[in-house]
């Protein structure tokens, strides 16, 4: 019997653990005795910073897959890969500025290209750029970089969307064609997204 009830009583302790309500505390009794009381009133108040007000979705990854060098030197551009970044949430906003830029790149500076470097052999200097678009529109990284990034998108209300694309021409390949050796491996960049409401 005192094991049913002490597992009775820790399925409560469960239940009360799992489940946040509004708290009643035990009646106080006023008496001919006791003719006055008093009555604890609580209350939290937050500033809603555990709310989320805005949400844009970004690409979690884009794969080039294996790059061929050309066999001459001329232009030879991979299959544009689209993506779309996302406005799905948006509430007590105007906006939502979208910006972009290459991992580590520094603001103020001028061409801070996309690239990537090859995770494999980390002596390899070679580090082939690619192209970022935001529809048909090629991002100029050939001007000094703002704060945060490039532009890239502003959304004003929520459901909008923008197809964005990234591109990279294998031409950079061909100066290594009698040494693929020495540039061979696994590449890796990064864009970082920087979001700003107003």
């Amino acid at each position: 019997m005192k094991k049913r009830k002490w597992l009775t009583g820790l399925a409560l302790l469960l239940a009360v653990a799992l489940f946040t309500f509004p708290v009643m505390a035990d009646d106080q009794e006023l008496t001919d005795k006791t003719t006055s009381g008093d009555t604890e009133v609580d209350a939290v108040i937050t500033d809603g910073s555990g709310e989320v007000a805005y949400i844009v979705t970004i690409p979690e990854k884009i794969d080039f897959g294996t790059l061929a060098c050309p066999t001459e030197d001329a232009d030879s551009y991979t299959t544009p890969l689209k993506f779309d970044v996302t406005c799905v949430k948006m509430q007590g906003v105007s906006n939502i500025k979208v910006s972009v830029c290459n991992f580590g790149s520094e603001a103020g500076e001028a061409n801070q290209d996309f690239y990537l470097t090859n995770q494999t052999n980390t002596a390899c200097t070679f580090t082939p750029v690619y192209e970022l678009y935001v529809g048909t529109t090629r991002i100029n990284t050939a001007i000094p970089m703002p704060v945060n990034g490039f532009d890239y998108i502003v959304f004003s209300s929520e459901g909008e969307k923008v197809t964005g694309g990234v591109r990279l021409n294998q031409r950079q390949l061909y100066p290594f064609k009698d040494k693929l050796d020495t540039i061979v491996g696994s590449y890796t960049g990064n864009m970082v997204f920087t979001i700003a409401a107003s």
